[in-house]
């Protein structure tokens, strides 16, 4: 990947961490008894949620009952991994300035720390639109160069590679595009070299693509969330490549 690469991914799940916080004065300072009041109203909001949801299935014959313990913990740990995520990801500047992570994960915060998460996730956004637009600046500018039909059947985004097969003549790709933009379920490359790939793909789920013309053969660049091995990388070079719709 030359545009859409593992750090322009990252940087994309850094974009949105201002959205939803609500400004609380209170936060600037560390207090337990904030915390536990703050708490105590978000897991009430949650099961009111839930309750909800579980009215509704039930309206819908769907025996659904709300298990309000297991809530509980299963809202104990949201909490938890959204410390530990803001704790990797956020830069210490503006981990210096929460007076209680916890209280941030529950999404209040000072005003202080709202401006500076603001300005950090908006940075990070025009970085990551400046990327995409270059690769669609650079696919424009070799829209002669690469057939159409080629470039919108090269497109996976959300799908899953349920398969691999691969032989001297083909490399193919078997994938489950229910939640995907496409019918495609299976791309076949001709004459192919494989340039990069890490480990097992199956089971891994489609990011993004990007195609490129080398020579008289073309360069597959993919980018994958692997459940063996997180963000990576698949690129093949091949004459050609075959899809196969539902």
């Amino acid at each position: 990947m030359k545009f859409l690469t593992k750090e322009w991914y990252e940087l994309m799940q850094k974009t949105s961490y201002h959205l939803g916080l609500e400004e609380e004065p209170r936060a600037e300072k560390y207090s337990e008894r904030l915390y536990e009041e703050v708490y105590s109203q978000e897991l009430e909001k949650w099961l009111e949620l839930h309750q909800q949801i579980a009215l509704l299935s039930q309206a819908d014959e769907i025996s659904q009952p709300l298990h309000a313990d297991q809530e509980a913990v299963h809202f104990r740990e949201i909490q938890l991994y959204k410390q530990e995520m803001f704790r990797r990801s956020l830069p210490s500047a503006i981990l210096n300035q929460i007076a209680d992570l916890r209280v941030f994960a529950l999404e209040k915060a000072s005003a202080s720390v709202i401006s500076a998460l603001t300005q950090f996730c908006e940075k990070n956004h025009q970085l990551v639109q400046k990327a995409s637009e270059q690769y669609i600046t650079f696919l424009h500018s070799l829209s002669t160069a690469i057939e159409r039909e080629l470039l919108q059947n090269f497109s996976f985004h959300d799908c899953v590679i349920t398969g691999v097969e691969q032989n001297e003549q083909a490399f193919t790709i078997h994938l489950d595009p229910t939640g995907g933009f496409t019918d495609i379920c299976k791309v076949t490359f001709e004459d192919y070299v494989i340039l990069e790939l890490d480990g097992n793909i199956q089971g891994a789920w489609w990011l993004y693509e990007e195609v490129y013309p080398v020579n008289d053969s073309y360069e597959f660049h993919a980018l994958l969330q692997s459940p063996h091995a997180g963000l990576t990388y698949l690129t093949i070079s091949a004459k050609n490549a075959n899809f196969t719709s539902n």
